[in-house]
């Protein structure tokens, strides 16, 4: 890696500036730019070497970003991350860092709150109307991934408020 060439240099600096990406996502984006595949893993190892480029900063800046605009749930996160062929273990590093059992539960706990307000319109004229919420809030927040028990939790807590 004596000779980085240029041109490639730039292509690769172009892509990590516009968005955070897996290892293989920017090595793709590079061999459909024409870089040969010796010419890419060079590249990369070169931006890595120089601290330029980061799998697990990426990883962790997408997270972040999920978590802050959809309050996406960890089983979520770790969906997106795996379509965006990240390492499997700077995965399991970003989710697990990033996720307690009360951050997943407040995560949670946001979605229900959102959703809440749209059923109880819904089965506003029902007399099996807190059942009907509570199964149709269950259904909607493990679909975004989150766990049974902390499904449970929120919705027990969210129909006592009512």
């Amino acid at each position: 890696m004596d000779h980085i060439n240029a041109e490639a240099l730039n292509k690769a600096l172009k892509c990590i500036m516009r968005r955070d990406m897996s290892r293989a996502e920017l090595h793709e984006k590079l061999t459909a730019q024409g870089l040969n595949e010796c010419d890419a893993h060079d590249i990369i190892s070169y931006l890595i070497e120089k601290k330029w480029y980061s799998e697990e900063k990426s990883a962790r800046e997408l997270t972040e970003a999920k978590i802050r605009n959809s309050h996406a749930s960890p089983a979520y996160i770790t969906r997106f991350l795996l379509d965006k062929r990240f390492d499997p273990l700077v995965i399991e590093q970003t989710v697990g860092s990033l996720f307690s059992q009360d951050s997943e539960k407040q995560l949670a706990f946001v979605n229900a709150q959102k959703k809440i307000s749209a059923l109880q319109k819904k089965y506003s004229n029902d007399s099996a109307k807190t059942n009907k919420i509570r199964t149709a809030l269950q259904r909607f927040l493990a679909q975004r991934g989150f766990s049974e028990p902390i499904c449970e939790d929120v919705v027990n807590t969210l129909l006592t408020e009512e």
